[in-house]
This record gives structure tokens, C-alpha cells and sequence, in this order.
């Protein structure tokens, strides 16, 4: 296990974590958008008049934008403070709100999807930046608590839209559901547009400054590009896309079924991001590198097999658990895999994580129109999911023929000749 005591011990009496935790708030509430829309899916295909296909191309709009946006933050991130380049990303974010909110048509509402997935994209690559250049000698602690803090407002804002669905929406009018959608985005866009003034206010940081100094060098785009390392971000991808298809259309599938449902579908992708919660606060109290390779090969298929046999079960219940209970084994594996890249990146980690980004950004928008396309194609979206779950099981597959995690995650990054080898 790290010995990181006396400087988890300064984290608390740290003037850093002031920033840390209005940077998280902000983070949590940009989140909303993403956590309510696959609840609202149903109505907002209604809404603007949409069939599977066009909502699928509807609910993908932020992972066009995050394309863009994870080639332009992996070089500027390298240069700027991370602190300023988090100011412009939330105040984007906030605009893109605003957008969402006063659009009350498909064009004007996708461009704010897209504008909004840009920005997002860019604020999930500099928060764990942030993170890991606040506490360098803390940084699996960072990467954890990042990723905790983002299944907060999966947690929370499905229930929220859950209910702003049974109590203002209730008439099934359009008017209603005008509301009920548009009225919450603006007060999100005020919300997080608050917090880059803030951060004005707060000043600068001497100390995350010179580690930005340090962090300004030449990347090393012959590492960036090895087979090893394109073989991890594609690993990266077969995960965030087989999550971005079944997190999104998985309560469409739950209200195709034409029944009166145990669970409802906010309530469902509630305790799907808990069980996320509650897996990660496991994996933060692990020693580093323990069960490395095991999480890395088992948790995908067992979870992925797990959602496959819900989904095709026949019996509701079991189709409403198979979301949380695969979830709770598959998100293990993520912030491994991750780990096995901020080690390898050092300093470059968000040029890295960016690439990385870019790939799986990419392979998300495919997995999402995928199922929207297969359920419409076959009028069963178990289909589409189905085919979606299997990239959890590949991730194992292709994880168990890799070299990764057979000794732990790797020590330095690949330049330094003193440390443990990397494998291939």
C-alpha cells in the first residue's frame, strides 16, 4: 500500500481543498444534463416529434461535441494553468445550459447537446488534471475521488427528474413537459456559471503553478502512439461505450414493456450509479495494485453477462436489477485501466487521457446510435442493449490477452529507464 499519510494528512488543512471541492460541486451540477436526459428519453422523443433512430442521434449530440473537444484539451492542457483552463470550461458549460434551456426547438436544443458534450468532455479530463497536480503524491486517492464524485449526480438527478415527471408532467401535455425540461437547465446554467467567478475571486495557487511549469514540455506522441498504449485506450473505449449505450436507452427499454414497472426507470439508474459509488469506495480502500489483473479481466463479463440474462428473462424485477447489479461489478475495471495510464503518462496525463477520450468518445457515438438503430430496425431494444453489454465482456476478454496488471501497475512513466520496465 502507498505511505502517502503525512501528505493525505495536509489535504485537510490545505488552502487546495477549497478549490477541490467547488471544482467537484460545479462538476456534480454540470452533470445533471447527461443524468436526467435518458430518463426524460421517452417524452422527449414525443416532444420533438423523434423515432428511435433520430432520439439515438439526439442522446449521442454530446459525444459529437466531446470529440472536438479532447484534441483541443490534450495540447492546451499541457500550457495553461488547469486552474484557468477550468474557468473557461465551466463558464462554456454554463453558456451551453443557458442554450438548452431558451431552446424550445431540435435545432437549437442539439446544438446546446453539442456545445454542452464539448465542454463536459473537457471539464472530465481537467478535474482528475486538477486533482493529481493538487496532490501528486496522492494520485490513485485523486483518481478515486474523482470518480466517486462523479456517480453523485447519477445518484441523485435521475430520482429528481423521476419525479418532476409524476408530478409536473403528469397531463402528458407538451406545455408541461416544456417546463419540467427547459426550467431546471437554465437554473443549472446560472448555477455553474457562478462558480468560474468564484474561482476569479479565489485567485491564484503558487504552488499548483510551478507544478503546471514543470508539466509544460514536449509530449511524447512515439509512447502516445504505441500498440501497448492504443491497445489500453481501446479497452478504455469498449467500456464508456458499452455504458453510454446501456445507461441511455436502457429506461426506454423499461418503459417499452407496456407494464406497470416494480421500479421506476430514474429510480433504476439511481442505484445504478450507487452501486458505482459503492464499488469504487471498495476499490479506494484497496492497496495499490492489489487484485490488479483480476479486476481487469473479471468484473466486465460477469457484469455484462449479468445484464444480458436480466434484460432477456422475462420477469421485470430481474430486468430492472440487471442495471445496478452488472454495474456494480463492471465499474471496477474502469479506474483500474486508468490507473494502468496515469502511471504511464506522468505528467502528460491529460494529453493521455485525452487521447484516450478521443477514442472512446468516438466509439461511444457508434455504440448509442447502434442500439437506437437496432431497436428500431427489430422493435426490440433488448437487442441493441444486448450488443451494447458485449463490450463489457470484451474489455475482459481482450484485458486477460494483454499483459496488463500482472504485477501491479506500472511505477513511473515510460521514460524513466530507472524504474520497472514497461510490458508491451
Amino acid at each position: 500500500m502507498d505511505n502517502n499519510g503525512p501528505e493525505a494528512a495536509k489535504v485537510a488543512n490545505d488552502g487546495r481543498l477549497g478549490l477541490i471541492i467547488l471544482i467537484l460541486a460545479a462538476a456534480i451540477l454540470a452533470a445533471y444534463c447527461g443524468t436526467t436526459l435518458p430518463v426524460l428519453a421517452d417524452r422527449l422523443r414525443s416532444y420533438f416529434s423523434l423515432e428511435y433512430g433520430g432520439l439515438g442521434m439526439l442522446l449521442s449530440a454530446g459525444a459529437v461535441g466531446g470529440l472536438v473537444a479532447v484534441v483541443l484539451v490534450g495540447l492546451i492542457a499541457q500550457l495553461w494553468d488547469v486552474r484557468q483552463l477550468l474557468m473557461g470550461i465551466l463558464s462554456g458549460i454554463g453558456l451551453s445550459y443557458l442554450l438548452l434551456g431558451l431552446g424550445r426547438n431540435l435545432a437549437a436544443f442539439s446544438t446546446g447537446l453539442v456545445l454542452l458534450g464539448l465542454f463536459m468532455a473537457a471539464l472530465s479530463i481537467s478535474v482528475p488534471a486538477f486533482l493529481i497536480k493538487s496532490y501528486p503524491a496522492l494520485k490513485r486517492r485523486m483518481l478515486t475521488v474523482s470518480m466517486i464524485s462523479s456517480a453523485v449526480p447519477g445518484a441523485l438527478f435521475p430520482l429528481l427528474a423521476q419525479y418532476l415527471l409524476g408530478s409536473v408532467g403528469a397531463d402528458g401535455t407538451n406545455a408541461s413537459f416544456a417546463r419540467l425540461l427547459h426550467i431546471p437547465l437554465l437554473i443549472c446554467g446560472i448555477g455553474v456559471l457562478v462558480s468560474p467567478v468564484v474561482l476569479a475571486a479565489l485567485g491564484g495557487n503558487p504552488t499548483m503553478n510551478r507544478q503546471n511549469e514543470r508539466a509544460a514540455r514536449r509530449i511524447r506522441w512515439r509512447d502516445l502512439t504505441r500498440v501497448s498504449t492504443l491497445g489500453i485506450f481501446v479497452l478504455m473505449g469498449l467500456h464508456a461505450s458499452a455504458d453510454e449505450g446501456v445507461a441511455k436507452w436502457f429506461p426506454m427499454l423499461l418503459e417499452s414493456q407496456g407494464r406497470a414497472l416494480p421500479l421506476a426507470p430514474g429510480l433504476v439508474l439511481s442505484l445504478y450509479s450507487v452501486a458505482y459509488f459503492v464499488s469504487r469506495l471498495v476499490l479506494a480502500a484497496l492497496p495499490e495494485g492489489y487484485l490488479q489483473r483480476l479486476l481487469l479481466v473479471l468484473p466486465g463479463p460477469v457484469g455484462g453477462l449479468l445484464l444480458i440474462l436480466g434484460v432477456w428473462s422475462g420477469n421485470l424485477l430481474l430486468m430492472c436489477l440487471a442495471l445496478p447489479l452488472g454495474g456494480l461489478f463492471w465499474s471496477l475495471e474502469y479506474p483500474v485501466v486508468l490507473t494502468e495510464v496515469a502511471h504511464r503518462a506522468g505528467d502528460e496525463f491529460p494529453s493521455w487521457y485525452a487521447a484516450a477520450m478521443l477514442v472512446f468518445q468516438a466509439m461511444g457515438v457508434v455504440c448509442v446510435n447502434l442500439v437506437g438503430q437496432l431497436g428500431q430496425a427489430t422493435g426490440d431494444l433488448r437487442i441493441g442493449i444486448s450488443a451494447a453489454a458485449a463490450g463489457f465482456i470484451l474489455f475482459g476478454i481482450g484485458s486477460y490477452f494483454s499483459s496488463l496488471g500482472r504485477d501491479g501497475p506500472p511505477l513511473a512513466p515510460l521514460e524513466d529507464k530507472t524504474s520497472a520496465p514497461i510490458r508491451d
